[in-house]
């Protein structure tokens, strides 16, 4: 194509061995449309009909029946691919090209011979699968490129109304490319890849691209008085949902398309026709205005925004209006109780976590200490919930929460707790602990030792009768003669008990309660980076890095009784003699797992998969004393690695989903931001792709790809743009 604009523009001939060699190469250069990679063969197809276009052109210009022959034939094959991939191939943008550029190309190759077939074929495929325009990004990605992908639209529909003579296609056309120009709104020549970029970044490629694909066709046909909206979008994301009150920035941009002064120019933002912005002024040459408006919605519910530019001396209207919808989400209030597994209401804290933010709560509510409810006012959104009751009611999770479907008082079950974690560290490391805890679904309450002696009453409602005791940085009186005395009758009565602390060994060894119930000879003492966790399958366990309180200085070597089940070992050459955690079966009675490691001092140092985390040694753990005690859903596997992409994101139109799972995929859901069920797939296999197009009805926003397999599902966030 160069070499023919250079030839028509100086009439030099020396280019065209190069055109020729160029033609030709990419003749004989065909790409695959068949790899396993479904996002290649797209790229193809669209590469494939732009050299079917560009081939077709040159051939004609050369008179070359072969280049003129193959450019059919590619045509062919990149239409083929088309009317078998329509959601994909007519639907989406890739790379810098979009559906526009199949549009074009196989409209000059194929389509030029067999006219008769072209409106058939528009009916069936363009005015159900191509979109008006890529809808312009609204935040920074140097890789979205919706300014390259609208230009090929603008080609794409050039082409067609040269074909049909349709004057609807040129206006498509038109629009697009005065779109593409009030983006130059520095007025240097230039614009960027993408509206979201900015002046500062207008790129020579693209600028190209609108040149040769885009103004060349309108040289000659602007009209003297055009005034016309030209962007209207939101750029508030730091929230992906918004309610009535809160503050939005409207970002919206006008401008002169014409070759003439516009005099008495209206500019109107309505919603739901309350006006939220007018002015009146006068457009020259090429002026252009982008603006940021502040405005707070009054009402909720899926609002409609309409720019409307306006002058009585406007030639041309059809690009005088935009608009666009957004979702302003509910707000509903709710109270209610926590219900104890005695079947008392309790007093209690809970936490409302979002879909968008699994760090920090959304919100967290208390109960009030006389009436024991609580009350809260909250988005019509799904949340996970954490709980945290009374005492010894335990702290508990619960996913999938929609609150618009609560009505009435809400009152929450809580079950009975699996495990009693006994914080005797000084307040110091309840995190380490409670957070593996949960993340493995036992259900768990904390006693603070600071609040007085155990006895078997505060022990009884604990399902699994376990207890994980843990000493932290404490070096003396790590157990009072009280607690030893306990923890005796506990285990003798069927107990199982996990103790845990670098000092306790050193403290209490000798003692009646360590000579009966881990009975191991203290060998010394000191710090290790790296320990081996022998049981099952050999772990490596770290006392630093990503996770680790850092605090582990005196780790007890010790030889175990000669009952004792090894679990972690200072040295792998010596695993009988310099043992740091080991368990016993008191078979009749209960179990002790002793372990000189403080296991808050249990880090990961890089991201090797070898080392073993805080999460995956408690669910060894919670196995070995009782494996029949906690459902599988609870006592979750672990994980399985779960891949969701989706192309483009955001999207207007539709999206392709390619979901890789190392297990088999169960069912694929999508749901809207209140956790409403929007489409639902059964799908089979470990990989799998899917293009989903909202139907009419559906409202843009941010909506969640969840794959549910059998051990596990994963959540990704896409954001549909109408």
């Amino acid at each position: 194509l160069m070499v023919m604009y250079y030839y028509d523009a100086y009439g030099d001939t020396s280019l065209f061995r190069y055109g020729d060699s160029c033609a030709n190469f990419v003749a004989d250069s065909i790409l695959p449309l068949d790899t396993e990679y479904p996002l290649y063969n797209l790229v193809h197809c669209f590469v494939t009909a732009f050299v079917s276009g560009a081939l077709a052109e040159y051939g004609e210009f050369r008179g070359d029946d072969f280049l003129i022959e193959r450019a059919e034939s590619l045509g062919i094959r990149a239409k083929n691919f088309a009317e078998e991939n329509p959601d994909t191939a007519l639907g989406m943008e890739i790379w810098a090209m979009s559906p526009g550029t199949v549009i074009w190309g196989i409209l000059r190759s194929y389509f030029s011979h067999h006219s008769d077939e072209l409106n058939d074929w528009i009916s069936e495929y363009i005015d159900i699968y191509v979109p008006d325009m890529a809808e312009p990004a609204t935040t920074f990605d140097p890789y979205i490129w919706d300014n390259a992908w609208n230009v090929w639209y603008a080609n794409g529909y050039r082409a067609l109304a040269g074909f049909t003579g349709d004057s609807s296609w040129f206006a498509k056309y038109i629009n697009l490319v005065n779109y593409l120009l009030a983006q130059d709104t520095d007025m240097d020549g230039g614009i960027p890849a993408s509206a979201a970029h900015g002046d500062t970044m207008d790129m020579s490629w693209i600028t190209t691209y609108l040149v040769f694909m885009g103004i060349e066709g309108v040289w000659d046909s602007l009209y003297s008085y055009d005034v016309g909206a030209s962007k209207l979008f939101f750029i508030d994301d730091s929230m992906p949902f918004h309610t009535a009150d809160d503050t939005l920035h409207l970002v919206f941009s006008v401008a002169n398309f014409g070759n003439d002064s516009v005099p008495d120019v209206n500019i109107t933002i309505t919603c739901e026709n309350d006006t939220i912005f007018e002015s009146a002024d006068s457009f020259p040459i090429g002026y252009s205005h982008c603006e940021t408006l502040s405005w707070s919605p009054d009402t909720a519910g899926t609002l409609k925004i309409l720019l409307d530019v306006h002058s009585d001396c406007d030639y041309f209207p059809d690009d005088d209006t935009i608009s666009m919808s957004i979702f302003i989400t509910p707000i509903r209030a709710v109270s209610g109780h926590l219900i104890g597994f005695s079947g008392d209401t309790t007093c209690g804290k809970i936490e409302f976590y979002t879909m968008f933010d699994s760090t920090a709560p959304y919100a967290t509510i208390e109960t009030d200490s006389i009436h024991r409810t609580f009350y809260a006012s909250l988005p019509e959104i799904t949340y996970r919930l954490r709980i945290e009751p009374e005492f010894p009611n335990p702290v508990i999770w619960r996913d999938s929460v929609n609150i618009s479907a609560i009505s009435g008082d809400w009152n929450i079950l809580l079950p009975a707790p699996d495990i009693l974690l006994v914080q005797d560290d000084g307040g110091d490391y309840g995190e380490y602990f409670s957070a593996p805890m949960e993340s493995i679904g036992v259900k768990f309450s904390i006693w603070n030792r600071e609040r007085g002696e155990l006895t078997s009453d505060i022990v009884a409602p604990f399902q699994m009768k376990t207890i994980l005791w843990f000493t932290g940085d404490v070096e003396t009186s790590t157990l009072t003669s009280d607690d030893k005395n306990f923890l005796a009758d506990f285990i003798d009565g069927g107990g199982k008990l996990i103790l845990t602390g670098q000092y306790i060994a050193e403290d209490i060894s000798g003692s009646d309660f360590w000579n009966d119930y881990i009975s191991a000879d203290v060998c010394g003492s000191g710090e290790a980076t790296y320990l081996h966790d022998i049981w099952g399958i050999h772990k490596i366990v770290a006392t630093a890095g990503n996770g680790s309180a850092l605090n582990q200085v005196s780790i007890d070597w010790m030889v175990p009784p000669d009952d004792a089940e090894i679990w972690i070992v200072k040295n792998l050459l010596e695993t009988d003699t310099n043992v740091v955690a080991f368990g016993r079966n008191f078979y009749g009675s209960g179990k002790i797992l002793f372990s000189s490691l403080g296991f808050e001092g249990i880090g990961k140092i890089g991201v090797s998969t070898l080392q073993e985390t805080r999460k995956e040694l408690f669910q060894k753990f919670v196995e070995w004393f009782d494996t029949a005690a906690i459902s599988d859903e609870n006592l979750e596997k672990m994980p399985q690695n779960i891949s969701i992409s989706a192309f483009p994101n955001p999207f207007n139109d539709r999206c392709l989903i390619a979901i890789r799972s190392g297990e088999n995929i169960g069912t694929m859901e999508i749901l809207d931001i209140r956790g409403n069920l929007v489409y639902r797939q059964n799908r089979d296999g470990t990989r799998t792709n899917f293009v989903w197009k909202p139907d009419e009805n559906t409202s843009s926003g941010i909506f969640f790809i969840r794959v549910n397999c059998r051990e596990n599902n994963a959540f990704s966030k896409i954001i549909y743009l109408k």
